[in-house]
């Protein structure tokens, strides 16, 4: 749609806008007229949720945009969730019933007769509990509960025009003051003790809400992490306890150092058991020399009892002393050991010497030489061969002491392992719990922090009435939503309308258009018709002629032009009428052939024959079959055959392939569909030329696609505001004629 189109289509429907805005805007101004005076209170609250201090956190300077927007929104959420609203209705009705009689500061006079009208004071009276405000709501909760589908509690909870439903009180506006921690409560009602009570209420009922909010969820991790704290203290405390235990039944003090002791200690032991095997040795390689010298003499000192009697004893005695030597025993009792040993060894000594003192060796060395040497060895032997058996049992013992540390020690670094294991997971949920209290304290001051800096106020005046903005919207949207309307029908219509479109719809050439003449029953002297139709009839006449000359029979006598049409009523007698007449205006010789009398009133110039529709209609193969004798067609230059609509009669076949043109009459008002489409393309395989679109019809707006600008009467300004939506902007004048408009 072009500008152009657009104001004509608004002019021709400002009357119907006008009239609409009209009825509109005094529809509104009635309705208003007894509207309810409206007071507004409003209150605002503190919420330290952008820059209040948090505990878990004291040195935080960084502002989190989304968290701080997202803690806002679940504030206003709580604010305005259905429960908050419901519960401050509740109380506003408890407070009422409580008050008991209209109070300026409460309720007033329009307001208590309503609440009488829902709750007579019998009524009333059982739903009050004296002196207990919350024991009031709880019965106006059951009472709500055990008629939930009652008409009353409907009216009185539910219904927008009751002060204690949810839905009136959702009429709060909630909002955030700028960038602050302040958000703003307003609140609009015809009651001003109603309008600020009713705010005060919803003070006291998100703020506990909130707290039961956070403290709820913090007080539940708060739980579960204690829970945690004490079961993983008791899995420390029993495996510390396991652990004594086990080192109480080995005698075990401090596993490390008795370890360390005992290799030291063996490592001592087997020093000091090398040094004795070489001892032994030496000892051993020294006697079997001296016995060897002393072979002669073994036969004395083999009897001799006495003496070996005594050596027996020695070693006794040294085999104990090198036992209380290695074990560290009392030393009292090694002395007395280390005395007798002396003694015997003197004694033994003397009884050699007083026995072998005349012998002598077979090498001739002193036998009494020999035997103190063999004896000194012998004792060395003895004493070596006694602290080796003591050193093997002290071997002994440490393998044992090893066999029993060894699983011992891997054992108590299992305990201990499982105890720094609990030891870490119990420090681990212990901060766990710290840092819940931490955050459990932090909800506290936030959900505590909201602090009312401004309480709800008694509005005193009401507030300006927005009357006149009703009524103006009521005028604009009276005005423009029929516009609207005539914009989306006009762009919906699958009407052809217009020239512009003929061709883009029906797939055939425009001959020409022709105007709606029924425009001039109504008087509208702003145009001229008589003009506008003979300019459009003369096109169509020169359009014609030219597709005749294109055709190469212009000397044919006569030119054969067939009218046709999809529906009756498309105005073919008018358009042939007219065709006919313009044409003999010019000079040429018109024979109209019809099948009923033309409706046209003024003066036929043309020769004019009907045709019957019968039997031999559809075998007709010529013109001249039709009309018979009566006339000459010879001496015509165009006969028009005006056929019956394609969709009520069949046509004759063979008369129509003689034709020289066809012209398809379709009035511009008609939707053309698939049936039309499938007939004009059934008969222009009849057909030897294609045939050309008359419109019919065409609003005279719209003849300016075909004739140029329609001569109409405009004053100054229209002529202004059209070149100006047509962006004829140039101030050049050229030759003025005369026109008549």
């Amino acid at each position: 749609m072009t500008l152009i189109q657009f104001i004509r289509l608004f002019n021709r429907n400002l009357k119907l806008f006008l009239f609409t805005s009209i009825v509109v805007g005094v529809l509104v101004f009635l309705f208003t007229m007894r509207q309810a005076r409206e007071y507004q209170s409003e209150t605002e609250i503190f919420t330290g949720l952008a820059s209040g201090a948090d505990v878990t956190d004291v040195t935080r300077s960084k502002i989190d945009f989304f968290s701080t927007s997202n803690a806002f929104d679940n504030l206003i959420n709580i604010i305005k969730s259905r429960q908050t609203l419901e519960e401050t209705g509740e109380r506003l009705l408890a407070l009422h019933i409580m008050t008991g009689n209209p109070d300026p500061m409460v309720m007033s006079e329009e307001t208590f007769a309503q609440l009488d009208i829902w709750f007579p004071a019998s009524e009333r009276k059982k739903l009050l509990v004296e002196g207990d405000f919350q024991g009031t709501i709880d019965q106006i909760r059951d009472y709500k509960a055990a008629n939930a589908l009652s008409r009353k509690v409907e009216e009185v909870f539910y219904n927008s025009a009751s002060p204690y439903s949810h839905s009136a009180i959702g009429g709060i506006n909630v909002f955030r003051v700028a960038n602050s921690d302040l958000i703003r409560i307003n609140y609009k009602w015809s009651d001003p003790a109603v309008c600020q009570k009713t705010l005060e209420l919803l003070n006291a009922v998100f703020t506990r809400r909130m707290a039961d909010i956070k403290l709820g969820q913090s007080n539940d991790v708060v739980i579960y992490f204690r829970k945690q704290v004490d079961e993983s203290m008791a899995r420390l405390q029993g495996a510390e306890e396991r652990l004594k235990n086990f080192r109480t039944e080995n005698r075990i003090i401090n596993y490390q150092e008795q370890t360390k002791s005992i290799a030291v200690m063996k490592e001592y032991l087997e020093d000091e058991y090398q040094k004795e095997i070489a001892i032994q040795a030496s000892a051993e390689a020294s006697l079997s020399k001296l016995e060897g010298q002393l072979e002669l003499n073994q036969e004395i000192i083999k009897y001799s009892d006495k003496i070996l009697a005594q050596r027996s004893e020695l070693a006794e005695i040294s085999s104990k002393i090198a036992s209380m030597e290695v074990y560290y025993q009392n030393e009292e009792e090694l002395e007395i050991l280390r005395v007798k040993q002396n003694e015997l060894k003197s004694k033994l000594t003397k009884d050699l010497n007083m026995r072998y003192e005349y012998g002598r060796t077979t090498e001739g060395v002193d036998v009494k030489d020999l035997l103190e040497q063999w004896l000194k060895y012998t004792l060395m032997l003895d004493e070596s061969n006694a602290r080796i058996r003591v050193f093997n049992s002290r071997k002994d013992y440490f393998m044992q002491i090893y066999d029993e540390f060894s699983p011992l020690g891997s054992k108590i670094s299992q305990m201990e392992r499982e105890i720094g294991i609990e030891e870490a997971n119990y420090l681990e949920v212990l901060h766990s719990l710290n840092q819940a209290l931490l955050k459990q304290k932090g909800e506290s001051l936030s959900s505590g922090g909201l602090v009312v800096t401004f309480p709800p106020y008694f509005p005193l005046e009401p507030i300006k009435s927005k009357r006149i903005l009703l009524v103006i919207a009521a005028f604009i949207i009276g005005f423009f939503l029929p516009l609207l309307i005539v914009l989306l029908i006009d762009y919906l219509d699958q009407t052809i309308r217009t020239p512009s479109r003929v061709h883009k719809i029906t797939g055939l050439k425009l001959l020409g258009a022709y105007p709606n003449m029924e425009k001039m029953t109504l008087r509208d002297d702003t145009l001229d018709f008589e003009r506008m139709s003979s300019l459009a009839m003369g096109l169509i006449c020169q359009n014609l002629l030219l597709e005749v000359r294109s055709l190469n029979a212009l000397d044919k006598k006569p030119k054969l032009v067939a009218l046709l049409s999809t529906e009756p009523g498309e105005g073919k007698s008018r358009m042939s009428h007219e065709m006919a007449n313009e044409l003999t205006l010019l000079g040429f010789n018109i024979m109209v052939l019809r099948y009923k009398e033309s409706d046209a009133h003024d003066e036929f110039l043309y020769d004019e024959a009907m045709y019957p529709i019968d039997r031999d209609y559809l075998t007709t193969r010529s013109v001249s079959e039709l009309v018979g004798s009566r006339f000459n067609l010879k001496a015509y230059d165009f006969v028009f055959l005006e056929l019956p609509a394609l969709f009520q009669s069949r046509y004759p076949v063979d008369l129509l392939v003689g034709m020289d043109s066809a012209i398809m009459a379709v009035k511009a008002s008609r939707v053309w569909r698939k049936a039309d489409a499938h007939a004009l393309e059934e008969v222009q395989k009849v057909l030897n030329v294609v045939p050309r679109v008359a419109l019919n019809g065409v609003d005279p707006e719209d003849m300016e696609e075909i004739i140029g600008e329609v001569a109409k009467r405009r004053s100054e300004f229209s002529k202004l505001i059209r070149k100006t939506f047509t962006f004829e902007l140039s101030t050049r004048r050229g030759y003025k004629g005369q026109p008549m408009f």
